[in-house]
């Protein structure tokens, strides 16, 4: 447990104040002269020594997390860490409305408004463990309560970011689903109102930090970290949107590895895998640049490998689960695949590509994915992301800056990827 020195200070200020007072002899001088003046100013002066003191002791009561828990709450009742974690998510949710309200003084349909967005969008199921976990390992396996109600309330702030990411996202794609569901943007009466609502979202996980992180020390590495990862994947939607410019002919030359890497890192890397990460170095109080580098750069890695097997996912995933099967091709999108294909097609490949990729239609569709059986893609997918995993595993093993098993857990989180290829 990190413990926050300055939450401390009203109370030391106060006790060297009265120890000065004693010492000096002008508490004495002030006792005496009490008694010589009259009824309403020894009133006077009795209140305002009451008010001082009164007003030190409840602030250090007040923002004391070390020993009271601060507006942390408890989290007993969850038998698991998943539990746990989503017993949070009411919680947060009357922080975030109870912020809106008292301060800005928002109308009934708006109130409604916000609370029936976070609820459609913010499940109790998305949230992952990451910052739990990451932080319990760096701990030596075990967290107070507390320090994991800490841990809990930071992955809950990185899944609000994520969930604004997500709706800006889809609004831009103008995407009909997610994770199975009707994206927001597409409900009767949301529309253009699914943007602001994205916004509020992200300016939710900052309330969310302030509510909960504005006392400590930590604070303001943590609102950093999270600005700086926003711009980022932010950087990473525009190449990602800019690849093939709008109402263009397919250019095939700007599909290259080099923009796909940068794609895969700051579109998904930084946010997926260094943001909890680096979070939960920040809560378990690790100052040194080196080990930042270090997690920076192996969670880049991981983030190109899962990246990779998305898109082949996304291409031949299992056409009986909508979740599995995306529409890269449709949307022209820069994947590992069509890199991959255009490095490695003939003169006769390369113009099928350019006639149907990035075209809505299903036999086009049809097409491109035939070109990426002729060139054995498959075979490729397979000895590209064995080698890339086994780069990142040989780099987690020669990693002294910090623990190992923090990676370790992470390339573990999702097996090898399994697809379909009928």
């Amino acid at each position: 447990m990190i413990l926050m020195v300055e939450t401390h200070l009203p109370a030391v200020i106060g006790s060297i104040a009265a120890w000065k007072l004693a010492s000096s002899g002008l508490l004495g001088v002030a006792v005496k002269s009490f008694w010589t003046v009259g009824v309403l100013d020894k009133l006077a002066f009795a209140l305002l020594l009451a008010a001082f003191f009164g007003a030190v002791v409840a602030f250090a009561s007040r923002t004391d997390n070390s020993s009271s828990g601060g507006p942390f709450p408890s989290l007993a009742a969850g038998s698991t860490d998943e539990e746990k974690i989503a017993l949070l998510l009411p919680r947060l949710f009357e922080d975030v409305l109870a912020g809106v309200d008292d301060e800005h003084q928002l109308t009934r349909h708006s109130i409604q408004w916000i609370k029936s967005m976070m609820a459609y969008n913010v499940q109790e199921t998305d949230c992952k463990s990451c910052v739990v976990d990451v932080h319990g390992t760096l701990s030596d396996g075990t967290l107070s309560e507390l320090e994991f109600a800490r841990a809990a309330v930071l992955d809950w702030a990185i899944e609000f970011l994520r969930t604004f990411l997500r709706v800006a996202e889809d609004f831009v794609d103008d995407a009909e689903t997610r994770t199975g569901k009707e994206c927001w943007h597409r409900l009767k009466n949301v529309g253009k109102v699914a943007i602001n609502d994205a916004f509020l979202l992200e300016s939710f996980a900052f309330s969310i930090l302030k509510t909960y992180f504005g006392r400590e020390s930590c604070y303001a590495r943590l609102v950093d970290l999270f600005l700086e990862t926003t711009q980022q994947t932010e950087l990473g939607k525009l190449l990602d949107l800019t690849t093939q410019p709008r109402n263009e002919a397919l250019n095939l030359e700007n599909f290259t590895m080099e923009r796909y890497r940068s794609i895969a890192v700051y579109k998904n890397a930084f946010c997926t895998y260094y943001l909890p990460t680096a979070g939960a170095m920040i809560l378990s109080g690790i100052e040194q640049r080196e080990a930042y580098a270090a997690a920076k750069d192996i969670c880049c890695k991981v983030g190109e490998y899962f990246q990779i097997q998305n898109d082949y996912s996304n291409c031949f995933g299992n056409p009986e689960v909508p979740s599995e099967v995306g529409t890269d091709i449709q949307d022209n999108k820069c994947t590992w695949l069509v890199v991959q294909a255009n490095e490695r097609a003939s003169p006769e490949q390369r113009q099928i590509l350019k006639d149907n990729y990035g075209a809505w239609d299903g036999k086009k569709v049809k097409r491109v994915k035939d070109v990426f059986r002729e060139l054995n893609l498959k075979e490729a997918f397979d000895d590209y992301q064995n080698a890339l995993f086994e780069e990142v595993w040989q780099e987690v093993l020669e990693l002294t800056a910090m623990p190992k098993e923090v990676f370790e857990h992470m390339l573990k989180i999702n097996d090898r990827v399994n697809v379909n290829q009928s």
